[in-house]
């Protein structure tokens, strides 16, 4: 592994204050403009930090998006397989700084799909590169620099092999300050989305971030804190990563129903919970909301999903008459859809 002692002194001098820089580095875009100056410290026409996987499209997470193009990150991802270097980025953490070179003879990588349909139309055959980060499923992350004409040389190698450490840690910096407030506004849902509690899964199944909402459906219907995901819960969301299971799970318990949808979010996975309840109290609504004890009834049972034939055979009265109650509902309760009312009527039942 290189170090500053095995560099001229004006290049440790450059490495260092290289460093400097990166460690100032905040947000994406402090990285981005770093990565431009990495580019000109080891003599390179361009560089960037990419993530992917194999038979996936590559993700530029810094760099020059009129260089890399989509359309060229697509032939890395679909040719990453292939990559000399990235093949063994894919099985496991690799350190030191690595050149295409090193891997692969010229002749053989000329022939190869990737150099053609990547490195040919970028017009820079020669990289080298360091992996920042790695994480499940052979996700790698790495710092690429690129040029053409002459190779790159011991000197080039040293000096990002110096440096590489300094990325990882603003790296690491940018992705908790991005994680940081992308949890934030996951759990302000709980506020805008009529009583969705939102988890933020982690690895395995343990829970990252929990709402207020959330936490409390847990505790209540499965009598679990918000440290791991509750066992039934746990088996669904891996048949449901699996494709062996829909994404969205069901618990009933008397009249009610506990909702569980699994979604992606940049990275992550959430947990959205939503409690539906079969009959509502229509006393209860009466008593709370400034509507009469017939609109009370209708209203209970639009909340639990009925329709209006529904209503109208439940309450022994004409469908006519249960649109007319609707639409009295909606003028007393200042709302205008079925959803906007049974909302009403959720939020009501929880505060009493």
């Amino acid at each position: 592994m290189a170090t500053l002692g095995t560099l001229r002194a004006a290049d440790a001098r450059a490495a260092l204050g290289f460093a400097g820089e990166v460690a100032d580095c905040r947000d994406g875009a402090d990285l981005d403009a770093a990565l431009a100056r990495l580019a000109r410290l080891v003599g390179a026409e361009a560089a960037m930090t990419s993530s992917y996987r194999p038979a996936s499209v590559a993700r530029l997470e810094a760099g020059d998006p009129s260089i890399f193009t989509p359309e060229l990150l697509a032939a890395v991802g679909a040719n990453a397989a292939d990559h000399p270097v990235a093949r063994s980025d894919f099985r496991a953490p690799q350190s030191g700084a690595r050149r295409l070179s090193d891997f692969v003879s010229p002749r053989a990588w000329r022939k190869a799909g990737l150099f053609n349909d990547f490195y040919r139309c970028l017009g820079m055959s020669h990289e080298v590169s360091a992996q920042i980060s790695w994480g499940s499923a052979g996700l790698s992350r790495c710092v690429t620099v690129h040029r053409g004409g002459s190779d790159f040389g011991a000197r080039e190698m040293a000096l990002l092999e110096v440096v590489a450490p300094h990325l990882r840690a603003a790296q690491a910096r940018v992705d908790a300050a991005a994680l940081a407030t992308r949890r934030l506004a996951l759990l302000a849902r709980d506020s805008r989305r009529g009583g969705e509690g939102t988890l933020v899964l982690g690895s395995g199944n343990g829970i990252t971030a929990a709402s207020p909402r959330a936490a409390e459906l847990l505790l209540r219907w499965f009598g679990s804190g918000t440290e791991e995901l509750p066992p039934q819960l746990a088996r669904w969301r891996l048949e449901a990563r699996a494709g062996a299971a829909p994404l969205s799970f069901q618990r009933r318990r008397d009249e009610s129903t506990l909702e569980a949808r699994l979604l992606p979010a940049g990275g992550e996975e959430l947990l959205l919970l939503s409690e539906r309840a079969g009959t509502i109290s229509p006393a209860a609504l009466a008593q709370a909301l400034p509507i009469t004890p017939r609109q009370a009834e209708v209203l209970s049972r639009l909340a639990g999903g009925a329709t209006n034939d529904g209503i109208a055979l439940a309450l022994g009265i004409s469908r006519h008459t249960v649109i007319r109650h609707v639409e009295g509902l909606y003028l007393r309760l200042g709302v205008q859809t079925r959803a906007a009312a049974t909302k009403v009527a959720l939020e009501t039942v929880a505060a009493l």
